[in-house]
Order: structure tokens, then C-alpha cells, then sequence
């Protein structure tokens, strides 16, 4: 009795498992796509105006600094702050970009820490009664 339920549920997970979906991969993404589409991330994370400082190296080893002016899909704007010299610097040139912006909540936290650290300088230098 028992065996005959026991090899017909056997029977019936073989039926299961050989009709199974195979799976099929993707191909993955090259590794230079993937640096495009986290420096494209980087840039537009950045945002645009005199605020979003960034300093570029090309691939022909030359570098550009300055503020993002606009970003798009396939190039960004770097302005010169002191000339006001505009260059559109597209994606795949980059070598290496470093970016500074600084957010609100980053200003406030740095410019409690910078109070604070004045008042207890001000607290031990005090005269002691």
C-alpha cells in the first residue's frame, strides 16, 4: 500500500521537476557601462548652479573644474568659475570626477558642531572665581 504511494508521488515530482521553466540570464553589463550609468547617477545627484562644484579629469589626461551647468543624457556643462568659460564634457570622456555639494542638513550639522566647539573653548578659558 505504502509503496505504491510513496513511487506515485515520486512519479509525480520527476513529471514536476522535468517540466520545469528554464531560466534564462541576461547578459550582464559591461563594467564601462556600469561606471556611465553611476557617473551619470553622480552628476545629476550633484544638480546644477554655482553650488555643484566638480572637478573633471578626461581621458586625455586634461582637467576641468568648475560648476555643473546643466546635465543631460549624454553630456553635462562644466562653467568656469573664475572665466565663466562653459565645456561640454560628454560621458564616455571621463576618466574621474570628484564633486562637492554639500546639503543643508550637512551646512547646519557642521555649523552647530563649529558653535559648540566655540562654546566649551570659551567655557574652559573662562576665569575660574
Amino acid at each position: 500500500m505504502w509503496k505504491s504511494a510513496i513511487a506515485c508521488a515520486l512519479s509525480i515530482l520527476l513529471v514536476n521537476l522535468l517540466n520545469l521553466p528554464t531560466a534564462v540570464a541576461k547578459p550582464s553589463r559591461s563594467k564601462e557601462e556600469r561606471q556611465l550609468e553611476k557617473l551619470k547617477a553622480g552628476i545629476i545627484k550633484l544638480g546644477t548652479g554655482p553650488d555643484a562644484r566638480i572637478k573633471v579629469k578626461l581621458r586625455d589626461k586634461t582637467e576641468i573644474s568648475g560648476y555643473i551647468g546643466e546635465a543631460g543624457d549624454e553630456s553635462f556643462v562644466v562653467v568656469d568659475a573664475e572665466t565663466g568659460n562653459s565645456t561640454t564634457v560628454s560621458y564616455p570622456q571621463v576618466a574621474q570626477a570628484k564633486g562637492n555639494n554639500l546639503t543643508s542638513k550637512q551646512k547646519l550639522a557642521i555649523t552647530l558642531i563649529a558653535v559648540g566647539a566655540i562654546a566649551i573653548l570659551m567655557l574652559i578659558a573662562a576665569p575660574k572665581n
